[in-house]
């Protein structure tokens, strides 16, 4: 009721924070009564994260909130083996590497490099919009079961699954052994090479120079325009 408290745990970092072979966060009785995040407020951070357990969010220059600065992506991200049952949005990085991980919720990146491996992502996967993109990225064997809304110049997907609907605009865009279970808006400037990919509803967008091959989709009123 009106009466109740519910209290902030919060750990704010100011600077670079590494945490290996832990349980952080609030044990899961604690979900209807308090809440606690882990905040990097420091523009040049590292964050490195090793056989790990946490259930809280992770927020790294998230928001004008945080203080960082926003002219320099010089921050360093490496995720290995981590169950995290929060949030996890970390912005103005030069390299995010997630590997062998489990993210139930969302994940929201703005970086040069993005690399993600062998992970599931219970949330969506978000890289666009708001001055967020993710210039090179590389996914192996990734599962996003919500939306997927990135944007940079260069991408690869090699196998995979993406639940919903899916929104990619990259300058070039290769995808092997990919399967969408939703609708798939692609826009690439220079190139797209698709091979062995299944769209379950439409494929729509405009591409450059386009090379389909057992690529299956399925039928809506969008078009797709190859140049």
């Amino acid at each position: 009721n009106s009466g109740d408290l519910y209290p902030d745990f919060d750990i704010t970092v100011d600077g670079d924070i590494e945490i290996t072979d832990s349980f952080v966060g609030l044990e899961e009785w604690t979900d209807n009564y308090a809440d606690g995040n882990i905040d990097i407020t420091e523009t040049n951070y590292t964050l490195n994260i090793l056989d790990s357990t946490i259930r809280s969010g992770i927020y790294a220059c998230h928001d004008s909130n945080a203080g960082c600065n926003s002219t320099y992506y010089n921050s360093e991200v490496y995720i290995s083996d981590l169950i995290l049952f929060g949030h996890f949005f970390v912005e103005q990085n030069s390299d995010v590497t997630i590997i062998d991980s489990e993210l139930k919720v969302n994940v929201k990146s703005d970086s040069i490099n993005l690399t993600v491996y062998d992970t599931n992502i219970g949330g969506e996967l978000r890289s666009d919009g708001n001055g967020l993109e993710s210039l090179f990225t590389r996914m192996d064997n990734v599962s996003v079961a919500s939306h997927l809304a990135i944007k940079g110049k260069v991408l690869d997907i090699v196998g995979g699954s993406f639940s919903s609907s899916t929104n990619i605009e990259y300058d070039i865009v290769n995808m092997t052994n990919v399967t969408f279970g939703n609708e798939l808006s692609l826009e690439a400037s220079d190139s797209a090479i698709i091979h062995n990919v299944t769209v379950s509803l439409e494929l729509y967008g405009e591409i450059n120079n386009l090379h389909l091959e057992g690529v299956q989709t399925g039928h809506g009123s969008n078009t797709l325009r190859a140049n």
